[in-house]
């Protein structure tokens, strides 16, 4: 594709330096995880560059089955860099929703905490503690 869009145009980017940009790309696997375009990703970008997301239920549910059995082999292989394709690549990618997730969470863990501690003295409805 890089030598096609050069030969074209001379005023367009030569193979070098497309392919030099096309590795700064980041790419989603979804409705993609079986072993062509997922040794293509992992050849051209690396596991690093790469997202998932199922599709579903656009997806037919048992195409994602499929898909995710092969992408777990896939991530296993990869090690950290792979697991990274489930969820942190995405969060590096956008760290405002990584900051939102965070702060959801840690606000989650203060209310079970408050929640956890008013809960432990029950009483009953005069406000008497209940033995």
């Amino acid at each position: 594709m890089a030598n096609s869009t050069h030969d074209a145009s001379p005023s367009v980017k030569t193979p070098e330096q497309f392919t030099r940009e096309a590795k700064t790309f980041y790419t989603d696997l979804a409705a993609s995880s079986y072993s062509g375009p997922m040794e293509y990703v992992e050849k051209w970008l690396g596991p690093g560059k790469t997202t998932y997301g199922s599709d579903f239920p656009f997806n037919r549910e048992k195409n994602t089955a499929r898909e995710l059995s092969f992408l777990h082999s896939w991530i296993y292989k990869n090690g950290e860099e792979g697991k990274a394709v489930m969820r942190q690549t995405a969060l590096d990618l956008f760290p405002r929703l990584k900051a939102q997730i965070e702060t959801a969470r840690d606000t989650d863990k203060v209310l079970l905490m408050e929640n956890a501690s008013t809960s432990s003295g029950e009483s009953d409805m005069s406000g008497e503690q209940i033995v």
